[in-house]
C-alpha cells in the first residue's frame, strides 16, 4: 500500500509535461530512428497530452525512448527564464513526498533492509554507483519486457514460468514443495536466453526489437541478460563479490564455446550428482569426447555459474595476456576429466546449499587443510578459493610464445600467427580489454587506439608488400614461360 500526501506535485508535474511535449513535440519524434518506433512514440505522447500517466506496460519502448530524451534534455544548462518550461522541471516537479507501507516475508535470516535491497535489485545501494549497475539494470529491464509479452501477447509462457524467469522467482520456490534451487533457476534462464527450442527463439527476436541489436548472432549481448538475471539469485553478495561474479560470467558465456546457440546443451532440473553420474556415463558408453558430450556440457555450463557464484572461479588478470587460464579454457580442462567434473559438481552442490567448495591439495588433488604461511588456522583455510583452482590448473609454460629467432619464411609467419592468435597473443589481450568493465561502460578512446592501430596498418601494408612482389614475380616468370614457348614454335616454323 502506498499512501500519497496532501500536496498535489503529480498534477503540477503532470501539466509540465504536457508543456514540455507540446513545445517540443518533433525534437521527441526524431530522437528515433524507424517508422515503427516514431509510431508508437507518437502514439503515447498524444496519450500523455490529454490524459494522465501511463501505466509502464502501456507500450515499454515507447516508454523508455521518451525518458530517454527527457533525461538527456534535462542535463542541459538552461537560463532562469526557462527553467519553468525545461525538461528539467518536469523531472524536479516528479519528486513526489511519499508514505510507504512495506510487508514483507524474510527468506533465511534477512533483514528489512536486506529484503528492501533485494526488491530494488541492489540498484538503490550507496555503495553501489548507478553506473555500474546500468548495464545490469537494462538488461533486466529488457528480461522484465520480453516476459511481459511472452505470457500476456504470445501466450507461449504460463504464470510460473514467467514468475521463475522474472524477479519474483521465490513467490514460485515458496509454492513448490522443493524450495528455491540457484542452479536449477541458471539453467532454466540459459535455456530461456541460449536455447534451440521455439520460445528462446522468438526470445531472441524479440530482444532484437526491443533494442535493435541481432542477440542471435551476439554471445556477448546474451551474456549481459543472462549474467543480470542469474544474478537476482545471489545470497547476501556484497559489491565486489557481484562484481567477480558478474565479469567471470560475462567472459563465460561471451565464448563460442559455451556462449553459442548451437553449443547450448538441453538445460534440464537434475542433482548435480545425477548430472555427474549422467555425464560420466555418456562419456564411457557413448564414446563421446568429454568436451562433445551434451550432458558434460550442461554439468560444464552449471558448475561455471556455480563456481563464481561462490567465489572459487574468478576472471583473473596476468601481468602479461595469456599468462593465466580464461574462465572458459579452465572449465574446458576441468570437463576433460574425471577430477574436474567432481568439481564441477561439488560446486553445484555447495551453491545450494548456500556453502562453499573444499580445499584440494593442488599436488595431491587430495581434500585436506591449507597450511598458512604464519602457521595459524582460519576456517577459511578449508575452502577453495580462485587462486587454488588455478593451482590446480596451472597454465603450461609453452603455452606464451617465445621468441627463438626462427629463420625460415614458414616459422616466422607462424611465429606472427602466434602472436596474433595464439594463447597470450595480441587477440587475447584485446579480448582482455574488452573484457574490463571501464570498456564495457566507456568504451575506448578512438586517440589511444589510433596508438595500436597505426602499427598494425604498417603491419598490414608490409605483408601486402611481400604478397604484391610474389605475384609481380609470379607474372613476370609467366611471361617469361610464355616467350619462351613463343620462341620454340617460331624456331620450328622455320
Amino acid at each position: 500500500m502506498t499512501l500519497f500526501d496532501g500536496n498535489s506535485r503529480l498534477l503540477v508535474g503532470r501539466r509540465a509535461l504536457q508543456r514540455w511535449i507540446t513545445e517540443n513535440y518533433d525534437l521527441i519524434i526524431n530522437s528515433v530512428g524507424s517508422l515503427k518506433r516514431k509510431q508508437k512514440l507518437g502514439e503515447l505522447l498524444d496519450h500523455l497530452k490529454r490524459s494522465v500517466f501511463p501505466l509502464l506496460e502501456y507500450d515499454a519502448e515507447a516508454m523508455r525512448d521518451l525518458l530517454n530524451v527527457l533525461e538527456h534534455e534535462a542535463h542541459k544548462p538552461v537560463g532562469e527564464k526557462e527553467l519553468r518550461t525545461s525538461a528539467r522541471a518536469v523531472v524536479n516537479t516528479m519528486v513526489v513526498p511519499i508514505r510507504v507501507a512495506v510487508a514483507f516475508e524474510s527468506h533465511r535470516d534477512e533483514t528489512l533492509l536486506q529484503a528492501m535491497d533485494r526488491a530494488t535489485r541492489n540498484i538503490h545501494q550507496p555503495d553501489r554507483a548507478s553506473t555500474k549497475w546500468k548495464l545490469g539494470a537494462s538488461s533486466l529491464e529488457l528480461r522484465d519486457e520480453t516476459v511481459a509479452k511472452l505470457l500476456h501477447t504470445d501466450h507461449r509462457l504460463n504464470e510460473a514460468d514467467a514468475l521463475y524467469l522474472g524477479p519474483r522467482f521465490r513467490d514460485v520456490s515458496h509454492m513448490s514443495e522443493v524450495g528455491y534451487d540457484p542452479s536449477n533457476r541458471a539453467a532454466a534462464v540459459v535455456a530461456f536466453v541460449n536455447g534451440t527450442g521455439e520460445v528462446p527463439r522468438r526470445v531472441r527476436a524479440l530482444f532484437k526489437e526491443a533494442v535493435g541489436v541481432d542477440f542471435a548472432n551476439s554471445p556477448r549481448r546474451r551474456a549481459d541478460v543472462i549474467v543480470a538475471v542469474v544474478a537476482e539469485g545471489l545470497e547476501n553478495a556484497h559489491d565486489e563479490a557481484r562484481e567477480g561474479f558478474e565479469t567471470t560470467l560475462r567472459d563465460f558465456f561471451g565464448t563460442k564455446k559455451f556462449g553459442e546457440v548451437q553449443t547450448t546443451p538441453e538445460m534440464t532440473q537434475r542433482s548435480a550428482d545425477d548430472l555427474l553420474k549422467a555425464a560420466e556415463a555418456e562419456i564411457a558408453v557413448r564414446e563421446f569426447q568429454a568436451t562433445e558430450s551434451p550432458t558434460n556440457r550442461e554439468l560444464a555450463i552449471r558448475g561455471a555459474i556455480a563456481l563464481a557464484a561462490v567465489g572459487t572461479l574468478r576472471r583473473q588478470f596476468g601481468t602479461r595476456a595469456g599468462s593465466v587460464l580464461r574462465p572458459a579454457a579452465l572449465v574446458e580442462k576441468m570437463m576433460s576429466e574425471p577430477f574436474g567434473r567432481q568439481l564441477l559438481a561439488e560446486g553445484i552442490k555447495a551453491w545450494q546449499q548456500n556453502g562453499q567448495v573444499r580445499w584440494y591439495d593442488p599436488a595431491s588433488r587430495q581434500p585436506g587443510r591449507r597450511v598458512s604461511p604464519n602457521g595459524e588456522y582460519s576456517a577459511e583455510d578449508d575452502y577453495l578459493h580462485d587462486d587454488d583452482l588455478f593451482a590446480l590448473y596451472p597454465i603450461s609454460p609453452d603455452a606464451v610464445p617465445v621468441n627463438t629467432g626462427p629463420k625460415t619464411p614458414f616459422q616466422l609467419l607462424d611465429h606472427v600467427r602466434r602472436l596474433l592468435e595464439g594463447p597470450g597473443g595480441m587477440r587475447a589481450a584485446l579480448e582482455d580489454l574488452a573484457s574490463l568493465p571501464e570498456m564495457t561502460r566507456e568504451g575506448l578512446d578512438p586517440e589511444v587506439a589510433k596508438k595500436v592501430l597505426d602499427p598494425l596498418d604498417e603491419a598490414r601494408g608490409l605483408l601486402g608488400t611481400l604478397v604484391m612482389v610474389h605475384r609481380r614475380r609470379a607474372q613476370a616468370r609467366e611471361r617469361e614461360r610464355s616467350n619462351a614457348e613463343g620462341n620454340l614454335d617460331m624456331d620450328e616454323e622455320e
